[in-house]
């Protein structure tokens, strides 16, 4: 079996789900990426400890008119983002 290194690796994007309890650091953690290759699906409202990076975001509690979407239509949302 061949082992390879990721050293030769042109192009690594990483894709990652933050999960945790209220509190734990999740957002304060996505504020330490990179703003131009960061974007946030945002499943409640706790963006305030990152207002000030500039990261792109998706709030799935809400569509594009700002109108609030019922909790059991919001994984719709999710697997639309």
């Amino acid at each position: 079996m061949k082992i390879n290194s990721t050293s030769s690796v042109k192009d690594l994007f990483i894709k990652c789900l933050i999960y945790g309890s209220s509190g734990a650091g999740k957002t304060t953690l996505a504020g330490t990426l990179n703003p131009a290759k960061t974007l946030v699906i945002s499943a409640e409202a706790g963006l305030l400890s990152v207002a000030d990076k500039n990261i792109d975001y998706i709030d799935i509690t809400t569509d594009d008119n700002g109108k609030l979407i019922p909790k059991e239509d919001r994984v719709n949302r999710l697997v639309e983002a």
